[in-house]
C-alpha cells in the first residue's frame, strides 16, 4: 500500500504542479494583459488630460474674449444711447422748424398775395389814387386819435392838478400857477 499512496501522492503533487503550472501561466497572461491595457489607459489618459488643458485654454481665451465683447457692447449700448437721445433731439427741433417753415410760407404767401394786390393797383392811375387818398385818409385818423389821445391825457392831468388844488392862488413864489389852455383844431376839408 505504501507503493500506492505514493504514486497517489505523486500523482496529487504532479496535479498541484501542473495545476500551478497552468494557474501561472493563465495569471502571467492575465498579467501582461493587464499592464497592456494599463498602458493603453494611461496614453488615453494622457491624450484626455492633454484635450482637457486644450480645452481649458480654449476656455481661458474663449472667456477673454466674451469679456471684450461684453465691454464692447457695453460701450455701444451707451453710445447708442447718446445717439438716441441725440436722435430725439434732433426730431424734435426738426419739428419746430418745419412748424416755423411752415408759417414762415404763410406769411410769404399772404405777402406775396398783397404785393400782387398793391402792384394791380398801382397799374391802374384811378386805382392809385384811391390808394393814396386811402393812405392819406389812415394817416389823417392816425393823426386824429392822437391828438384826442393827447387831449384825454391832458384832461387827466388837469383833473388831477385840480383835485390837488392851488389853495386859490394865482401867482405864488413869483410863478404863475395858472396855466392858459388853447385849444385848436384842424380839420381837414375833403
Amino acid at each position: 500500500m505504501n507503493s500506492k499512496v505514493k504514486v497517489t501522492l505523486i500523482i496529487l503533487a504532479a496535479a498541484a504542479v501542473i495545476f500551478g503550472i497552468v494557474r501561472y501561466v493563465t495569471l502571467f497572461g492575465e498579467l501582461k494583459e493587464t499592464r497592456g491595457r494599463l498602458k493603453e489607459n494611461q496614453i488615453h489618459l494622457a491624450q484626455v488630460i492633454k484635450e482637457k488643458e486644450d480645452l481649458q485654454d480654449e476656455l481661458d481665451v474663449t472667456q477673454g474674449q466674451l469679456a471684450t465683447v461684453k465691454e464692447n457692447l457695453e460701450k455701444t449700448q451707451n453710445e447708442l444711447n447718446i445717439v438716441n437721445q441725440k436722435l430725439s433731439t434732433e426730431q424734435e427741433d426738426n419739428g419746430k422748424l418745419r412748424q416755423e417753415k411752415q408759417d414762415l410760407e404763410q406769411k410769404v404767401s399772404s405777402l406775396t398775395q398783397e404785393r400782387d394786390t398793391l402792384e394791380a393797383r398801382m397799374h391802374s392811375l384811378n386805382e392809385l389814387k384811391a390808394a393814396i387818398r386811402q393812405v392819406k385818409i389812415e394817416i389823417h385818423e392816425q393823426k386824429v386819435q392822437e391828438f384826442l389821445a393827447r387831449i384825454k391825457h391832458q384832461q387827466e392831468l388837469d383833473a388831477q392838478k385840480l383835485q390837488k388844488g392851488n389853495k386859490g392862488f394865482i401867482v405864488k413864489d413869483g410863478k404863475s400857477l395858472f396855466t392858459p389852455k388853447v385849444d385848436i383844431e384842424v380839420l381837414p376839408s375833403n
